[in-house]
Parts: C-alpha cells; structure tokens; sequence
C-alpha cells in the first residue's frame, strides 16, 4: 500500500511536469519542443525505473489525454513521443541490456515521431514538403551557385536531405537524453543494472561497416554518380561518420577517466574549438580503433562499473 502510494504520488510529480513541458510549447509556438527535446524523456526514465514500465505507461496516457485537451495533438505530438522514449530508456536500463540497446530505445522512437510528423501527417502538421524542397535547393544554388548542380538535380536530391536531417537529429537527441538520463540516475543514487556487453565480433564489424561508409564518403568527389545516388550515398557516408566520431568522443572520455590522464579532456577541448573542421574525422579515427583494436582495454568494464554505481 506504502509503495503504491508513493508511485501514484511521484507519478502525479512526472505528470505536472510533463504538463509544463506541454504549456511552454503552446505558449512559444513550438520553439520549447525543439529545445527541450532531448531533456522531455527524463522524468519518465526515472519513474520507470523506480516504479516500472506498467506504471509508466499509465502515467504516460493520462498525460497526453490532458495535454490533447488543452493544447491540441499538433502541439503535443513530438514531446509525447520524447516521453514515450522515456518509458523505452527507462525499461531497459532497469534490466540488463547493452548500451546499443538502450541509447536505439529513444532514437528509434524519435525517428519514428520524426518521420510521422514531417512525411506521413505534413499536412496536419503544417508541413509543405514540396514548398520547403524548393527553398533550400533555391537557397544552396544562391549560396554556391558553381556547385555543378542545377535545380533539377537538386529537388531529386532533397528526400534524401530531408531523410538524414531527421536521422541526425533523433541520433543527436537520443544521444544526449541517454547520457544525461546516465547522469542524473547515477546523481540521484538510483540503481541502474549493469551494461550488457556485447558479442565480441559485433562491434568490430561495425567498426568496419561505418570506416567503409566513411571512406565511401570521402571518394565522392572523385566519383561520377546519379544525384539522387550521389545524395543516398552521401547519406549513409555522413552517418557513419557521426557514428564513429560519437563513439570516439564517448571511448576517449571514458579512457581519461579510468587511466586518471586529465590531459585528454583538455585535449579533445581544445581539438573541438580550434580545429572543428577536423575533429568529426579524429574522433571518427578513434572511434574505428576503439571498435576494432585493444587500444582502449578496460573502457567497457569502466562503462559497467559507472553504470552500477
């Protein structure tokens, strides 16, 4: 009865929460969605692992029956879909699980929130792809007009555009709401079960997979393509890219703290403000060797050891 109380009161917290996430948007035309985006699964994530998925759930659809009445399902639809993460993160942190399969719990679902909202609903959304595709090939054709692309090649190339700009930005929020979900839990002493580690042979194929994709993206240049070709290509290439360089980032920084090596943080400071047009690449070389070598032994057993804390 003690512990059923409690998760109805804390459930009640999360829900007023959510509820102002819901307001700050209505009343700021959508600008609080896109800035708060990557903090919205936070109180969801630490009530499911402190109460569990069921109960979550509840808390979940109550809150976005209240926010449907009062702000509309255009206003709330991406924020629900953050909370909704929430529920997925917190799901399986409170289990044994691999990273993977923790940090593709947000991704996934704001990929899916992402595509709905911009391709599947664009017109209830207030979305016209079509108007949009125009403007910003009009727009780079202005801006570089010795590109060697018309508007034609352009407009065939902006679904593909369209598709990486909503990939990067579920990988980037989900990214960011998963470590500070790591964070605030280990913060606030609450247990989270250790990280699963994956099979052996995984990771250094991926590792390899994303190198190859990275190099393809590399050549494009000097390779002769059809452009919407030449746009998926590019796609797959820039993913990969960021893939690696947030592996690398994630590795390194793990690495410094285990080995007590300070330097390496100043070190990735500095490479992030005084060369930014080369660090995607030196974070994406560190994180193939962090995939597919030994150079940085004792990183994932660090990575259980914080994580269980």
């Amino acid at each position: 009865m003690k512990m059923n109380t409690k998760a109805l009161s804390y459930g009640a917290m999360c829900a007023a929460i959510m509820g102002l996430f819901y307001i700050l948007n209505l009343f700021t035309g959508g600008w609080a969605e896109v800035i708060t985006l990557f903090i919205a699964p936070l109180p969801l994530t630490i009530y499911t692992v402190q109460y569990g998925y069921k109960n979550s759930i509840i808390v979940w659809i109550a809150t976005v029956f209240i926010g449907v009445i009062t702000a509309g399902m255009v206003n709330i639809f991406m924020l629900s879909a953050a909370f909704l993460s929430g529920i997925g993160l917190g799901y399986f942190m409170a289990k044994p699980s691999s990273k993977v399969v923790r940090y593709l719990s947000v991704v996934i679902v704001l990929l899916v929130a992402n595509i709905l909202s911009m391709v599947v609903f664009a017109s209830i959304f207030g979305y016209d792809l079509m108007a949009e595709s125009e403007f910003v090939a009009s727009t780079v054709l202005e801006m570089v007009p010795y590109s060697g692309f018309g508007m034609d090649e352009l407009m065939a190339m902006m679904p593909t555009v369209i598709l990486f700009s909503i990939v990067l930005e579920s990988v980037c929020s989900g990214f960011v709401s998963y470590y500070l979900a790591v964070i605030v839990l280990n913060r606030l002493h609450f247990y989270i079960q250790p990280v699963k580690t994956m099979n052996k042979m995984v990771k250094p194929v991926l590792g390899y997979l994303g190198m190859g994709g990275y190099i393809l993206f590399l050549m494009m240049d000097h390779v002769s393509l059809d452009p919407s070709m030449y746009a998926l290509v590019s796609l797959m290439g820039m993913i990969a890219q960021f893939a690696l360089a947030i592996y690398g980032v994630t590795t390194l920084s793990r690495y410094g703290r285990t080995t007590n090596k300070l330097w390496i943080s100043v070190l990735m400071i500095i490479v992030l403000i005084f060369l930014p047009s080369i660090a995607l690449f030196i974070f994406a070389c560190i994180g193939f060797l962090g995939c597919t070598t030994t150079v940085f032994n004792g990183v994932d057993q660090q990575g259980k050891d914080d994580n269980s804390r």
